[in-house]
């Protein structure tokens, strides 16, 4: 559950390092633009529903 969160932080910075841009300029083009904006959602929707799942099938007694 905490592997997602992380994993996007330690993309973000190295995309940073990697591609010559700002921090500044990557907020920038993930937040201010539409298909940056269309991504981090479909992202974030999945991760929320993973982590549903996830909660239903460890939270429940699956004997009969």
């Amino acid at each position: 559950k905490w592997l997602t969160p992380l994993s996007y932080i330690i993309t973000t910075l190295i995309a940073c390092k990697f591609f010559d841009i700002s921090f500044n300029d990557f907020m920038s083009n993930q937040f201010h633009t539409s298909v940056g904006i269309t991504w981090f959602t479909i992202m974030t929707i999945f991760y929320t529903v993973s982590l549903a799942i996830y909660y239903l099938l460890t939270n429940r007694r699956m004997d009969i």
